[in-house]
Order: structure tokens, then sequence, then C-alpha cells
């Protein structure tokens, strides 16, 4: 046996396997199918354009205003049912409800009539009506001076407020620090028998 039978001569690494030339065959098959497609779809659009013109050739001079008013009809109930919505957002928003919000909140408002429209933003607006500012004011004073009362006789205070913050900056190093005995800190835990 000689060298030159044992090497076999392998393809040049420029030259396409057989896999690849039809991988190529395959892809370029599609694009011309897809070319050929796109070109139907241009002369289609084109067509319906044509056949639109036509159409509105037929038409007569009244057809076309009667369906310019009818186009005219919806886009008017639609902003007349829109500016009825905001009217009564605005006459049922409690005050100090931002206009930004009112705006948003009316475009949820359903109903036929004026007075289903209000009848929803009662509902709708029910949440966002504030609280009487003297019965807070009235209930927060009286909180205040019953957890005074409870911490001055070595009680828990009120647990049913929410506890306030003891802020304090970050930069002062002279501030007080807090209390870091451990029996007293469980003193102070509230007790529940």
């Amino acid at each position: 046996m000689s060298d030159t039978d044992d090497t076999k001569t392998e393809p040049a690494g420029d030259t396409p396997t057989a896999a690849e030339k039809t991988l190529q065959a395959e892809v370029e098959k599609w694009k011309a199918q897809a070319r050929k497609h796109e070109g139907r779809a241009k002369e289609n659009a084109a067509a319906a354009g044509e056949l639109a013109a036509l159409k509105d050739q037929d038409k007569t001079e009244t057809e076309r205003a009667t369906t310019a008013a009818a186009e005219a009809e919806k886009r008017a109930e639609k902003a007349e049912a829109k500016l009825l919505r905001l009217e009564v957002a605005l006459e049922k928003a409690p005050e100090g409800l931002p206009l930004a919000k009112v705006r948003k909140l009316a475009g949820r408002l359903t109903g036929d009539s004026r007075d289903d429209l209000e009848a929803d933003a009662t509902e709708l607006f029910a949440d966002f009506a504030p609280a009487d500012a003297d019965a807070d004011a009235d209930t927060d004073a009286d909180a205040d001076a019953d957890a005074d009362a409870d911490n001055a006789n070595g009680q828990g205070g009120d647990t049913s407020r929410r506890p306030r913050e003891r802020l304090r900056p970050g930069t002062v190093t002279t501030a007080e620090p807090e209390e870091m005995n451990p029996d007293k800190l469980a003193a102070d835990v509230p007790r529940m028998y």
C-alpha cells in the first residue's frame, strides 16, 4: 500500500457540501415565493384602492353628504357623552380631589342618562370623600391624651393607633442613644393575657 491510497482527499473549506447546497436551494426557493406573494399583495392593494375610488364615483353627491353627516353625528354623540360624564364627575367630586384624577375617574362613569351617571358618580366618589376634619382632630386629641395617661400609669399605649416614628438625622452624632438595656426594653413591652 502506498501513502497516496491511505490519505483521503477532504473537501476544501470554500466548497459547499451537499447539505449546504440543499439548504441554500431551499432558502432561495422561499425567498422567491416571498417576493411573488409580496408583489401580489401590492397589486391587490392597488386594486382595492381603485375599487374604492370607483364606488365613490358611483355615489351621488347626496350619498356622500349623508355618509359624512352620519360620521359627524357619531363623533358629536361621543363628544356629548364624554362632556356629560365630565360635568357630572366635576359636580360630584369631593373638594380637594385633583382635576387630573377627576378627569380619569370620569371615564369610568357608566349610564345612559344624567341620573344614571349621577348615581354612579356618587357611588364612585364615596371612597374619595374626605373625613370630617373636626372629628379627626377631636379623635386624635383624645387618643393622644389616652396614650399619655396610659404611659404615665405604666401601662402600654393604645395599640390600635399607628406607632409614631422617632426620626433622627443620620449625620448628627450628638443625638441621644435609644434605650439599650434589655430588662428595661422587656418591661416596656405591653402584655396581653
